[in-house]
């Protein structure tokens, strides 16, 4: 009989112990607020709000660090930004802001060149109300890549339960140039401090800005020019001929982004043909190429361009060049036929 009193007795303490258990378990939710208020307190970041929209359910905390007052954002808004982004823990970080660039629908955006996790689209659909907006951003781990992590960029892992910390800058877009493709003083702006800090960081000399006369479209557009070696040629580029040259071009990072196979073959240029009179052409490479060619004017010229996105793949970008994106061309003439 006593025995069955203690084995009662352990039964009934081990189902008190299990019942407390339960009741002070973190939920998901409360773990992630409670890891984003241990971060704000440790960075500092007094001036951090909950995002409360339709009931204070999602879970964000964010800062709005400068007010856009360019054209309104809504969930179909197409919309330039910039962006740095990390986990609170410190495990997976990429702040590199040149490359961390995207253009996409404010209620589908993208980060990594793949739809963003829904913390984030919410963020943006909820918090960004004009173009020219930058804001700070702490997002849920269940809001982010859930308990399980995700892949992104491809390979890159970010671990589970990993609430992010993000940056994200959204360009203001105004105006309209021949082409239809919506450019803005600030992109302007934005490209143009851009080079100016990369040409200073990296203490280069020589370059000459050159500001473009002869496009309708991005007359008064500044890029930078070099000669690095004179050419020899007797042949003279004109609006008419045909240019041969082999070129490499460079993110302001220091990324090869072309050729396309610079970091599987090491090969360090591609050829190409600019057909001076059809800049239309599939072989046209940028505006800023082709201004380029013009002053280089003869064969044998090897030089140097740094150019605003404007002048390289613009908005939407290409391939492996991020949206716009500023790029550095190292270029030597081959051939001219006129």
């Amino acid at each position: 009989m006593k025995n069955n009193i203690y084995v009662l007795f352990l039964l009934i303490t081990a189902g008190l112990a299990s019942c407390r258990k339960d009741k002070t378990q973190q939920t998901i939710k409360e773990y992630d607020d409670e890891q984003i208020r241990n971060y704000i307190s440790a960075n500092g970041l007094t001036n951090m709000k909950r995002d409360v929209t339709g009931g204070d359910t999602s879970g964000i905390y964010y800062e709005i660090l400068g007010q856009g007052t360019g054209p309104a954002v809504d969930a179909t808004t197409l919309i330039n930004t910039t962006y740095t982004i990390k986990t609170l823990d410190g495990s997976f970080s990429q702040v590199d802001s040149i490359v961390n660039h995207n253009y996409s629908y404010a209620g589908q955006y993208f980060i990594f060149g793949a739809l963003a996790p829904e913390g984030v689209r919410l963020a943006m659909t909820n918090l960004v109300k004009r173009q020219g907006t930058r804001l700070h951003i702490l997002v849920p781990s269940r809001l982010a890549f859930g308990r399980s992590g995700g892949l992104i960029a491809g390979s890159i892992r970010i671990g589970g339960n990993k609430p992010l910390d993000m940056y994200i800058n959204v360009v203001n877009n105004v105006a309209v140039d021949q082409q239809g493709t919506r450019y803005a003083n600030n992109i302007n702006t934005y490209d143009a401090i851009s080079i100016q800090k990369y040409i200073a960081a990296n203490n280069l000399t020589g370059f000459t800005p050159v500001t473009v006369t002869s496009s309708a479209a991005n007359k008064g557009v500044t890029f930078y020019y070099k000669v690095r070696t004179p050419g020899t040629g007797t042949v003279a580029i004109n609006e008419s001929s045909v240019v041969t040259f082999e070129y490499r071009g460079t993110l302001l990072n220091g990324t090869v982004v072309f050729p396309a196979n610079y970091s599987a073959t090491g090969t360090q240029s591609a050829s190409a043909t600019y057909y001076m009179s059809n800049p239309g052409n599939p072989n046209d490479q940028t505006v800023g190429l082709r201004e380029a060619l013009l002053l280089a004017k003869v064969t044998g010229t090897e030089f140097t361009i740094i150019v605003p996105s404007r002048l390289a793949y613009g908005l939407t970008g290409y391939s492996t060049y991020p949206s716009h994106s500023c790029l550095m061309f190292d270029a030597t003439v081959n051939t001219v036929v006129n």
